[in-house]
């Protein structure tokens, strides 16, 4: 996860914001040389001056968009010593030497797609600037290079294409001969001020033949009839079609070739995103006949009130697999807080597969329809259930069987309905109403503390572990577990480890639950916030620096503690 330094808070920020994939993103704070913006806090993120700049970071990007403020901070960066290479002018394309760099935290194809459409807007505006301004000198300038020869053409078309032609050619360096067109009752007609001409009735007296239409059908069919006249290819131009033209140098003496190859680059683009929308509509129909065809098979999950019915009156135990359990057993990701182990990618690997009777196996419903997700919920699944991640978990994964639902204990902040998150947790909190509950969990976990969350618990007991790479110590844990009288419920939170663990204990004898992020998600869903926050006193692994934890003194806490294994 790359550490990210954003300086300045406007519009600039909130642009650079949307093309950050947040995932890959730790955002240490925001930076401003206005001190009236600092000290508060933007986007949720503190708001800092320079002097208050992290020294530990992987990248700054300059958030401003005027360029002689981009060169004004990059400049000020530079001169404190920063290297050049950590310094990213993000709307400044001409300091960019390699943007591929940056594809694991920015997503670079929107970003080079706005950065294209960026540079032609300031062309436009500057060619606009130069017509209004200096019109009168560009007029005398015609009048004294009349005598000078022209270049002859023929404009091919007289529709829109050829009025926006116009705008691009230097018409006093142009003798326009007149037009073509292929109805022949617009053939002998006028069309401003010039005859309108067959390709058969057209002199050999030209440079070249402009072809003005704007679709590529239309354009590529006039080639070719032009090509089967015996007209000389390199006297044809089309002007719009971006694969087949090729922009000479020698065209700069009749053509705004800046201006021109802005067009074609956002001709491009918009193709492109013509495409991409067209391939997005049409893929739920491709994706339905697949499944339907038995292509495609999705892993079966129950939903959510099927898992919590059978935790609560059937007293099951339930594990979790999530893209960390996975990454673990193909070794193929890192995670934060657990180091790739051979046993434990074994015994996760073990518990995946296994089918004990009262222990339930739940997975995410990431699979299918993210319908019921918030927007960055759904954009944080898509960017880890990549092709090959899903290859994987498919891989792994038995899909004869049914699976229960891991969302039992993320109830929040993924997911749309907020309204009703109040009642998914009253319904949690039934699991441990009136039960002696012990809890193992990590040394900065805290669940329950500073909220409600086990207030319906008969007694709370905690065995601390290690707040990272729990499983170094698992037979300690295990063995401190043990100790307990079989009648309590365990609560697990600590890490892949706890998937392992439910599971032993369940085959001890045990309720045990697999209850992850349960405590970080209620403390949001009472802040009220829609995306993940650092809470002080609690470790939080998914918001930035949620690993910094603040010591607390709680004598409550304090009491419940049984054991301590780190």
């Amino acid at each position: 996860m790359r550490k990210i330094i954003i300086f300045g808070t406007g519009k600039g920020a909130n642009k650079v914001w949307g093309y950050l994939k947040i995932s890959n993103c730790n955002i240490l704070c925001f930076l401003d040389n206005n001190e009236s913006n600092c000290n508060k806090k933007y986007l949720e993120y503190d708001v800092k001056t320079i002097k208050e700049m992290p020294k530990d970071f992987d990248y700054i990007i300059i958030s401003a968009i005027k360029m002689d403020f981009i060169n004004e901070i990059y400049t000020q960066l530079t001169d404190m010593g920063l290297e050049r290479e950590k310094i990213i002018p993000f709307f400044d394309k001409s300091k960019i030497n390699n943007f591929e760099i940056y594809s694991d935290f920015i997503d670079i194809s929107a970003w080079q797609i706005f950065l294209l459409d960026r540079e032609l807007r300031y062309w436009k505006e500057l060619v606009s600037d130069i017509d209004s301004k200096y019109s009168p000198l560009l007029m005398r300038h015609i009048e004294q290079q009349k005598e000078e020869k022209k270049v002859a053409l023929y404009i091919f078309g007289t529709g829109k294409g050829e009025k926006e032609i116009e705008y691009y050619l230097y018409l006093h360096k142009c003798h326009i001969l007149g037009y073509i067109d292929n109805d022949p009752k617009k053939c002998g007609q006028l069309y401003n001020g010039k005859k309108i001409f067959t390709i058969d009735s057209i002199q050999n007296n030209y440079d070249y033949i402009i072809i003005s239409t704007k679709k590529l059908e239309y354009t590529r069919s006039i080639a070719i009839q032009l090509a089967e006249k015996g007209i000389d290819q390199e006297k044809v131009i089309p002007f719009f079609d971006a694969e087949k033209v090729i922009i000479k140098n020698e065209y700069a003496a009749f053509v705004n070739i800046d201006s021109w190859r802005g067009i074609l680059l956002n001709r491009e683009i918009q193709n492109y995103e013509r495409a991409y929308r067209i391939k997005i509509e049409n893929m739920k129909y491709e994706i339905l006949d697949e499944v339907k065809n038995e292509k495609i098979k999705l892993p079966e999950i129950a939903p959510i009130n099927e898992t919590l019915d059978l935790i609560i009156n059937k007293k099951c135990s339930i594990v979790r697999f999530g893209d960390g359990e996975f990454g673990l057993i193909d070794k193929h990701r890192f995670h934060k807080f657990q180091k790739n182990d051979d046993r434990l990618a074994e015994r996760l690997a073990e518990v995946l597969d296994s089918n004990e009777e009262g222990c339930l196996v739940a997975i995410a419903d990431n699979y299918g329809s993210l319908g019921k997700m918030t927007d960055k919920g759904a954009e944080s699944i898509r960017m880890y259930m990549t092709s090959g991640a899903r290859e994987i978990q498919m891989r792994l994964l038995n899909l004869d069987r049914k699976y229960h639902n891991a969302y039992l204990t993320r109830p929040y902040i993924y997911f749309k309905d907020k309204e009703n998150a109040g009642k998914r947790f009253n319904d949690i909190k039934k699991i441990w109403e009136n039960r002696d509950v012990v809890i193992i969990e990590g040394h900065q976990t805290r669940l329950g503390i500073g909220n409600d969350l086990l207030d319906q618990a008969k007694s709370v007991r905690r065995i601390l572990g290690p707040s990272t790479n729990a499983f170094d110590h698992y037979e300690a844990i295990v063995k401190a577990s043990l100790r307990i009288e079989r009648s309590a419920l365990f609560l697990v939170a600590l890490g892949p480890t706890a998937t392992v663990l439910a599971y032993d204990l369940h085959k001890y004898g045990y309720q045990a639950i697999d209850i992850g992020h349960i405590d970080v998600e209620y403390e949001w869903y009472r802040l009220g916030v829609k995306n993940p926050v650092k809470l002080g006193n609690k470790y939080v692994c998914e918001a930035p620096n949620g690993d910094v934890v603040e010591e607390i003194a709680d004598e409550k806490y304090l009491r419940q503690i049984v054991d301590r294994i780190y």
